[in-house]
């Protein structure tokens, strides 16, 4: 098995595939999250339109800002996933 690549490791057209991945996951989210009535579904569509109207600079930038975006939002949607999104609001 090979050793996983991190993110800021990544060429910018692999990062901007990653943030491909990462919006079309919010949406996902927050389309489910909005039809069960939980209110975290718009913070997950706040942060999948940002993303994604930010793809390019994120995946240009290699600074720690740009991979502590996406980490943030990976810990969103993992933590929504895992149905712990509860209390995340206040």
């Amino acid at each position: 098995m090979t050793e996983p690549t991190l993110f800021e490791n990544l060429s910018v057209q692999q990062r901007e595939t990653v943030l491909y991945v990462i919006v079309s996951r919010l949406d996902t989210a927050a389309s489910i999250a909005r039809h069960e009535g939980d209110p975290i579904w718009k913070l997950l569509q706040k942060l999948s339109s940002e993303l994604d109207a930010n793809q390019i600079q994120i995946a240009s930038d290699f600074s720690d800002t740009a991979t502590a975006v996406i980490r943030s939002a990976i810990s969103l949607l993992a933590r929504f996933e895992l149905g712990e999104s509860a209390g995340m609001l206040h």
